[in-house]
């Protein structure tokens, strides 16, 4: 990050024992006429501001020019202009072409504890050539409840259930960059193995023994995750059985089912889950090393069923999550807005994500993005999330949606951020498809009233880039932004 600034040598003797500037003689003198050189030297520049409103360039470049002259004068302004000026090319980001990801893992139940732990490799080729590569190994805890009902007596038509539960889950891991496709590939041939392992399918402690192979290098990147996950479930259906009388201790001495594919049956699940991720990027020198602080939440629903050989398992989720990067000194370098969805069945879906980010280079962007952070916004604790999808219209004429402030002649207009972000935020529409799979056996018992049991799960996933847009830069300050087709994808 690259921050502007008029340097100026100033001579010893211009500065007082307080540390101030104070005009000598000469300037005293030349007053007159320098002033009013500049004076009109600006006047002129703000009539040609104000007549070339379609040369988007050439008017940031007058507008950097006049911020510029006027720091020479007293109480100019302190010689910072904001940030580098932004070309056409800087919104215009690299993709993500295709990811790839698998995990495997498995749990155990004691009463309503539940404990679990698996492995995950993921990769991600991106449209400048690199290729990611990460491992992340994930520990669970939590809680949950069931319960269920029949209906019928001794011959039952059918029955229902539902589930609650809530878990805490940390996980850690690390990822490479690779430039060459035929080394990403070798790594994860090798860390193949590692996800393959039956180490994974020992609760808890599998991971802590499941050793991944011997890296080329030190990771790139390191990552903490903390998160927190509630979900309720239910199903019902008609399945036809039999149970015959109760013994003398109230248990059933026979009973059993009948298959019959053809009876309807639903299920039905939801969840809610927050999430902290903490990314350190390593830099060759410390003093390039950043620190990026992700918050997320998402809410995911699915639904399950059919009748004779029709069946249905449509899903939904979307999330939201914001990022903050802090450099070797602690302070925000960027942030970043993000927005998903994902529609489709648990085989195949279409994600389609909305994210927008903004280098912060000057002490002025990083004043507002602290004041957004840490005041109040509509009784909120922090400020009103913005919108992922970019700020694409004027403040005069943006729609409803936006966080307005009320302005002395009571119109209204964006807040700082917004404002920054429609000047400088680099927004991306991104559409992929993908194919999941999902695996895995369990089972569940109760010995003298208490719960036992034991899961194994494995899943992978897909997802291939069909669609890139960035938002461009508008044709003249105040003028609208629009997507565009991304040329780098």
């Amino acid at each position: 990050m690259s921050e502007r600034r008029v340097i100026r040598n100033i001579p010893a003797h211009q500065v007082s024992a307080q540390g101030d500037l104070r005009p000598t003689c000469r300037e005293r003198g030349a007053s007159t006429i320098e002033y009013v050189a500049m004076t009109v030297l600006t006047g002129i520049l703000v009539l040609a501001l104000i007549a070339v409103p379609a040369a988007p360039q050439l008017r940031g470049t007058i507008s950097d020019l006049i911020c510029e002259i006027t720091s020479y004068l007293p109480g100019g302004g302190g010689g910072e202009c904001g940030g580098d000026l932004l070309t056409e090319e800087d919104f215009q980001t690299r993709c993500t072409i295709s990811s790839t990801s698998q995990n495997a893992g498995s749990t155990v139940d004691i009463a309503w504890v539940s404990l679990g732990g698996d492995a995950g490799l993921s990769w991600k080729e991106y449209s400048d050539g690199e290729f990611h590569v990460t491992i992340m190994d994930g520990y669970s805890a939590g809680a949950n409840v069931n319960t269920g009902v029949t209906w019928g007596e001794n011959v039952t038509v059918g029955g229902a259930s539902a589930n609650a539960g809530i878990e805490l889950g940390y996980g850690n891991g690390d990822t490479w960059v690779f430039d060459d496709r035929e080394e990403a590939q070798a790594f994860v041939d090798d860390m193949q193995g590692y996800v393959d392992s039956n180490w994974n399918y020992v609760p808890v402690l599998g991971p802590i023994f499941n050793s991944p192979p011997e890296p080329p290098g030190e990771p790139n990147v390191t990552h903490h995750q903390f998160s927190l996950e509630g979900d309720v479930g239910g199903n019902a259906s008609l399945r036809p059985g039999f149970q015959s009388d109760k013994d003398e201790d109230g248990n059933r001495q026979h009973s059993g089912s009948f298959s019959h594919d053809w009876l309807p049956s639903i299920s039905g699940s939801a969840s809610l889950n927050g999430n902290v991720n903490v990314a350190t990027t390593h830099g060759e020198d410390p003093a390039d090393t950043t620190r990026a602080y992700t918050f997320t939440g998402n809410f995911s629903a699915q639904a399950g069923g059919g009748v004779y050989e029709w069946d249905f398992d449509p899903q939904y989720q979307v999330e939201q999550s914001f990022t903050v990067v802090e450099d070797a000194n602690g302070e925000i370098i960027g942030l970043t807005f993000t927005a998903g969805t994902v529609t489709g069945t648990s085989g195949d879906y279409t994600s389609e994500v909305y994210s927008t980010s903004i280098d912060i280079e000057s002490d002025a962007q990083r004043e507002v993005v602290m004041d957004w952070m840490s005041d109040p916004v509509g009784g909120l604790p922090a400020g009103v999330l913005p919108n992922a999808q970019g700020i694409t219209e004027p403040p005069e004429d943006l729609s409803g949606s936006a966080q307005y402030y009320p302005t002395p002649d009571g119109s209204q207009s964006l807040n700082p951020l917004e404002q920054l972000m429609y000047e400088r935020g680099v927004t991306t529409h991104d559409v992929h498809s993908g194919v999941s799979e999902d695996g895995g056996f369990g089972f569940r018992a109760k010995i003298l009233g208490v719960g036992g049991g034991y899961g194994r799960n494995t899943g992978s996933s897909e997802e291939t880039l069909e669609e890139s847009n960035y938002l461009a830069p508008p044709d003249y300050p105040g003028g609208s932004r629009e997507f565009q087709p991304n040329p780098n994808c």
